[in-house]
């Protein structure tokens, strides 16, 4: 027997192959909760019988001796090995943390002026003020002011539920949304060189919320083809 990960995804698919050639209305579909009993739980990667192998497959492997049967084709593209997933977690993790180090970058050292603004000059806290004014103006002041804080937090709303194990709730990335921007803003005033703005607040909250809904979107998406389940 070859103990590589070759060979254990072999045994897997041999075990997937033996419960669907059972009888053709025996056969499986992503999400079902039917066991199939085998004779021995399969090590993957030497790592024993994990409860799970991921956040977005169907697959529990080894569960008291038990292999959840899928359809084939989830197992080939997503019941591969753990180590697969965990590193798709991994490179996540570290996008997210690359685009945070950018958006510190662009908020709060990349300074719109060489000089300290007077304490007064450092803030608005009067709601849509600032929107106002740049939809007024048009051109590229607003686009950069209104259309780019709608982005600049698209990514972080779409890329945490890929990294956090279990189900992400819409309040969750709004309430991290708006946490973070306001960290943002309030470090914006303490140094003084740029103005800290309650419309920055509610317009990067509102983009974490469309990179969360992006997300959804995508994921139902894979729900309905079947290329993901729902945990």
């Amino acid at each position: 027997m070859r103990s590589g990960p070759g060979g254990a995804v072999g045994h897997l698919r041999e075990n997937i192959r033996r419960a669907n050639s059972e009888t053709e209305q025996d056969r499986f579909r992503v999400g079902q909760n039917k066991e199939q009993s085998f004779p021995a739980c399969i090590p993957i990667q030497g790592r024993g019988c994990p409860s799970s192998v991921g956040r977005y497959d169907a697959m529990e492997v080894c569960q008291s001796g038990t292999v959840k049967r899928l359809d084939a084709y989830v197992l080939v593209h997503f019941g591969f090995l753990v180590g697969t997933l965990e590193l798709r977690k991994t490179f996540m993790a570290l996008l997210l943390a690359g685009y945070g180090l950018l958006l510190v970058y662009l908020t709060l050292i990349l300074h719109h002026t060489s000089q300290r603004l007077p304490p007064h000059s450092r803030s608005n806290l009067v709601i849509l003020r600032t929107v106002g004014i740049f939809l007024q103006k048009g051109g590229m002041e607003m686009v950069v002011n209104i259309l780019g804080n709608l982005a600049v937090f698209i990514p972080i709303g779409f890329l945490l539920p890929l990294i956090r194990t279990g189900r992400t709730s819409f309040g969750f990335v709004v309430a991290i949304s708006a946490g973070l921007s306001l960290l943002i803003e309030l470090l914006q005033f303490f140094t003084g060189y740029r103005v800290a703005d309650i419309d920055d607040v509610l317009l990067n909250t509102i983009s974490g919320a469309i990179g969360y809904a992006l997300f959804r979107t995508v994921y139902w998406m894979m729900l309905r083809t079947g290329v993901a389940t729902d945990p």
